[in-house]
């Protein structure tokens, strides 16, 4: 089972009504009208396509269908919904290590660090934090995030005495730590960021879904170094595995804020992926994407993914970069804030 059948099976609304857009209406939509320099993007909601679909089906469901050509709906449509849930859960990881930190929950471990799970549940998300001994994973701390604003960590806490893994958090650990074990390009010297999540399909056995990132720190913001390991249910085989970049793709983190957007050419897919989607979220830039597969243009920001045709004003700053864009997965020069 792939992550595009997956996402209808669990009822990703974006995702499965952009699969039947594509079915519907397999030729790309008529694109809109070219915008002025100084017009301000706006999002396409009514169009042919869009106009097929249920109903209820909201408003970022109808622009992918009608911004995004067919044959990349349904990835387009998982990059979106999988970017915001990296998001999500890394900065749910980060907020609840805080809290910790500052309630003291986090010195005097009873073991060796093991790492952390994110579980999103009832509007939250929790997160407990695991130490390895000779009777195996025990959390030893615990904290959650509400999903709603102001994001702050809640019910940060020591667990006294330390609680044994359960059998998710097992399969969950065991799965992290083959992934982890795999070689793979990775950017940065400071451990990865991860996030583990398990799906089912039907009555099959759930399989699990490893991202690796390499973090953001003072000295780098990287741009690649990130993967996606896909596991069996119990965590002990690797079925399937995606890298976004083919070698270290960083920028200086104090050039970060003096720039008003990145570029990257992407050799590994036709479209933005996932990472690019958590990336325009974490840096809170938009990602100029040139995919080299197809020879298109894209734009990554807040999250959502969509084509800049080559004659946009928003292209034209970045048109000889396009043009002089070579084979090799390597940044461009990141854009000034005159040119943004």
């Amino acid at each position: 089972m792939d992550l595009r059948s997956w996402g209808c099976a669990v009822g990703l609304a974006a995702v499965c009504a952009a699969a039947s857009a594509v079915a519907a209406k397999p030729e790309p939509p008529k694109p809109a009208p070219a915008k002025s320099a100084a017009a301000a993007y706006a999002p396409q909601t009514d169009c042919e396509p869009a106009r097929k679909l249920p109903a209820e089906v909201d408003d970022a469901t109808r622009r992918i269908v009608c911004e995004i050509p067919a044959q990349y709906r349904e990835e387009v449509s998982l990059a979106e919904v999988f970017g915001e849930l990296l998001r999500r859960h890394d900065l749910a990881a980060w907020l609840t290590s805080d809290a910790l930190a500052e309630a003291g929950a986090m010195r005097d471990l009873p073991g060796e660090p093991s790492g952390w799970l994110t579980r999103e549940t009832g509007g939250r998300i929790e997160v407990r934090y695991f130490v390895r001994g000779k009777d195996g994973a025990r959390a030893f701390a615990s904290a959650a995030l509400p999903l709603r604003a102001p994001l702050k960590a809640v019910d940060a806490r020591r667990l006294d005495p330390p609680q044994p893994a359960d059998e998710r958090e097992r399969r969950l650990l065991a799965a992290i730590k083959l992934a982890r074990a795999q070689k793979m390009t990775y950017c940065a010297k400071a451990a990865p960021n991860t996030v583990a999540i398990e799906y089912a399909e039907n009555d099959e056995p759930a399989q699990i879904l490893v991202f690796l990132m390499s973090p953001w720190s003072d000295e780098s913001a990287p741009l690649g170094g990130h993967a996606r390991f896909r596991l069996s249910h119990e965590g002990d085989r690797v079925l399937e595995r995606y890298e976004q970049t083919n070698a270290c793709v960083t920028m200086p983190a104090k050039q970060l804020p003096q720039v008003a957007a990145l570029t990257v050419t992407h050799l590994t897919s036709a479209t933005p992926t996932y990472f690019h989607a958590f990336m325009s979220l974490q840096y809170r830039k938009p990602v100029f994407v040139y995919t080299t597969r197809n020879r298109m243009l894209w734009k990554v920001e807040d999250g959502r993914i969509r084509v800049l045709p080559a004659d946009s004003a928003e292209a034209e700053p970045l048109r000889d970069w396009v043009r002089d864009a070579s084979a090799h997965d390597a940044p461009a020069p990141p854009q000034d804030a005159r040119r943004g």
